[in-house]
């Protein structure tokens, strides 16, 4: 990951509305942006490892490059969204939303246990 601009580690933005937000370059390691409404927010090659985004809106959110590992994803939002080269290994996800990232431009992910991971290539 490169250095960050931003560090806002183990925060707690639930509920919180960060509608077009500048999150580019951010540190977000285990935050807590559960039901945030981050709508067309700039989280290009920003840290969301262990972040907790379920029931989060994400429409138009800009992701690539971004870390997702380890990230809760379940019920959020994810209409429009930029995924291109994030990392998505063991994602917390429901059925609803693996159908919408699975037909996103990505490597190829299952659902394994409840977790999104990364297939293996041969």
């Amino acid at each position: 990951m490169p250095p960050f601009d931003k560090i806002l580690r183990s925060r707690q933005f639930n509920g919180a509305n960060l509608t077009e937000a500048n999150l580019y370059r951010t540190d977000l390691t285990n935050v807590d942006l559960s039901g945030a409404d981050l709508t067309k927010a700039d989280l290009l090659s920003a840290n969301l490892t262990g972040a907790n985004l379920s029931k989060a809106n994400l429409t138009g959110a800009n992701l690539s490059f971004a870390n997702l590992t380890g990230a809760n994803l379940t019920n959020a939002t994810l209409t429009d969204i930029s995924l291109s080269w994030a990392k998505l290994e063991n994602i917390k996800v429901d059925p609803n939303t693996l159908e919408k990232i699975q037909k996103m431009p990505q490597p190829p992910i299952e659902l394994v246990d409840g977790i999104l991971v990364l297939k293996k290539q041969h």
